[in-house]
């Protein structure tokens, strides 16, 4: 029974282990993002949000919202970004995102 025990204790370390290390890369790939928007990179800076509103839809480690306002800040960045080729897919990848709906505005 103490086997037992010791490993519902090691999944749980494991489990938070895991947590903390989303988190942290959650956390760095958006400051990575809020970095090249402030250094006026938006096309890049558009993908990582979007990359970062659709990675973490289907898992709990994130709050709705946020990804929502991520998914804004892409449109914004998009729309900010330097005609050109990549821009118009950017555009049309977030625009066939079915989450565009819930947005009330786009974030300032």
């Amino acid at each position: 029974d103490s086997d037992n025990e010791a490993m519902i204790g090691g999944e749980k370390k494991e489990k938070a282990k895991d947590e903390r290390a989303i988190t942290l890369m959650l956390r760095y790939k958006s400051t990575y993002a809020r970095v090249l928007d402030a250094n006026r990179k938006f096309l890049q800076a558009a993908s990582k949000y979007h990359d970062l509103s659709t990675a973490y839809l289907h898992t709990d480690a994130v709050d709705l919202d946020d990804l929502l306002n991520m998914l804004g800040r892409a449109i914004t960045c998009a729309i900010l970004a330097p005609s050109s080729a990549q821009r118009q897919r950017m555009l049309g990848l977030v625009y066939k995102d079915e989450r565009l709906s819930q947005l009330d505005a786009l974030p300032e």
